[in-house]
């Protein structure tokens, strides 16, 4: 019968043995080297990822479904957990999702606006078709600002 050493255990290095949250997630090539993608800012991009971090988060847990696409982005997350915009600047914040939902990597499932509650969004695939004849951005994925921009522009124009 041989004999074999036993195997210390081993511990994770300090500078991967972090405190907190430790999200996964899976980025195809193709995404990123799409053209929605590169046409989207840093801000946006970040913004981007951010959202793909908040589906494993409770939306999904809130959803009769559990549909693992869905997540909400609110200030506390935007401003205070992963400090993309200040306080103030909740403009910045309300443009770059609208340009993620022009781009078609994320729909607006429930406008919070309405319901005095927080916006549900999706992330979506249309992104695929972005910049072809084919691509549509349906009224019911955009945000309640979106559509009454929409609105002013119809009447001015």
């Amino acid at each position: 019968m041989a004999r074999g050493r036993k195997r210390a255990a081993r511990t994770p290095p300090p500078e991967l043995a972090l405190a907190g949250d430790h999200r996964f997630v899976q980025v195809w090539s193709s995404f990123v080297t799409s053209a929605a993608y590169r046409d989207l800012t840093d801000k946006q991009a970040r913004l981007l990822f951010y959202c793909y971090f908040e589906t494993h988060g409770r939306a999904m847990n809130d959803s009769e479904n559990g549909d693992p696409l869905l997540f909400y982005m609110n200030r506390g997350l935007y401003v205070t957990y992963y400090g993309l915009y200040s306080k103030g600047n909740e403009s910045g914040f309300r443009r770059d999702m609208t340009a993620l939902i022009e781009h078609g990597f994320v729909d607006c499932r429930a406008r919070g606006y309405e319901m005095k509650d927080k916006n549900l969004y999706r992330l979506s695939s249309r992104w695929r078709l972005w910049g072809e004849a084919g691509f549509v951005m349906p009224a019911d994925c955009m945000t309640v600002h979106m559509l009454n921009d929409r609105h002013k522009r119809m009447e001015t124009g």
